[in-house]
């Protein structure tokens, strides 16, 4: 459905119909069309213009292209991007700010400081109660930037494209080529988005624990999988360049290509959001017991970091069974 915040598509009984349908798409600049299309009437059925419009600008091609789709459809004066760095300021802050800028789209930046990083981390852990990195990184970040608007409000609606990754890139352990044989390549794709777009996920309810609302995913539906599901190899990755459709999109709806074809990490590192959590986790491991005793634990190699911090488990002492159980 085009006017939901997003959809667990794994969960429709249907699900396995979506590779029903011939790979019959090879050229990325007509994916990049059918793509567009699927945006356009994505976002002209779901944008309420009542409602305070905020798009989360990583910098990498998945959010550029969703803002460069609501800036086409709506102009650029009910729009805001928000951009969330670490303590390090991170890589995304002047590609998503120039960006931005092009379209004529209001940019705000939030850097989270050392305190207020850990501060949030523990936040998140709790609401989340779940303390897996991935997770735990999405939900700092998401939450800083709704805070810098106001903080969790009816009147704000919340665009991410962070599904883009699961529906129009296979990653994992399968290689990102256009040589993936259309059976590997359907299987790839169904085992991914069975563990990524479905409620079986690690934190189904992970957007309303958040900000106590659903973050609107430009990608997260039957729709875009359904043309995902079309595309051959060829127009998957354009060789060997992921999302190499996107990629095609982000050019033809006017972004320069130093931007459309930004090589990018996962948010949570590009962010330099891990950066300040590494840097944490190092100063934790500095203050064991007898840890700087022949070397510095601020600055050695992070395996022995590892190390140190499984041989303090080891040390704590076992837990007694209980004799009356």
């Amino acid at each position: 459905m085009l006017n939901v915040p997003h959809e667990f598509v794994a969960d429709d009984p249907r699900f396995s119909e979506l590779f029903d349908h011939p790979r019959d798409v090879d050229d990325p600049v007509v994916a990049a069309r059918l793509i567009g299309e699927y945006l356009d009437a994505r976002v002209r059925a779901s944008v309420d213009l009542q409602r305070r419009q905020v798009v989360l600008l990583s910098g990498g091609v998945d959010s550029i292209v969703l803002l460069a789709a609501l800036v086409r459809a709506f102009g650029p004066e009910p729009l805001r991007a928000c951009t969330v760095s670490g303590p390090t300021g991170g890589v995304d802050t002047d590609a998503a700010r120039a960006v931005a800028d092009h379209l004529g789209v209001e940019h705000v930046s939030v850097t989270l400081d050392p305190v207020e990083l850990i501060a949030r981390t523990r936040a998140a852990i709790a609401t989340l109660e779940c303390d897996e990195l991935w997770e735990v990184g999405a939900a700092v970040v998401l939450r800083a930037a709704v805070d810098a608007f106001g903080g969790p409000s009816p009147d704000l609606q919340v665009w991410t494209g962070d599904s883009a990754d699961a529906i129009f890139s296979i990653g994992g352990r399968w290689p990102l080529h256009a040589s993936l044989g259309l059976d590997d390549l359907a299987r790839a794709q169904q085992t991914r988005w069975e563990a990524l777009l479905s409620s079986e996920r690690l934190v189904p309810d992970f957007h309303a624990r958040v900000i106590d609302d659903e973050v609107w995913n430009a990608y997260g539906t039957r729709e875009a999988a359904a043309i995902a599901a079309r595309l051959h190899g060829d127009a998957l990755f354009g060789g060997d360049k992921p999302k190499e459709a996107l990629r095609t999109l982000a050019e033809q709806l006017g972004i320069p290509s130093e931007y459309a074809r930004r090589p990018k990490a996962p948010m949570q590192t590009s962010s330099g959001l891990f950066d300040g959590l590494l840097a944490a986790a190092r100063a934790a491991v500095a203050s064991l017991p007898n840890a700087d005793e022949y070397h510095d634990p601020l600055v050695e190699p992070i395996e022995y970091n590892l190390v140190r911090l499984w041989l303090h488990t080891l040390d704590a002492k076992p837990v007694q069974p209980n004799p009356g159980r």
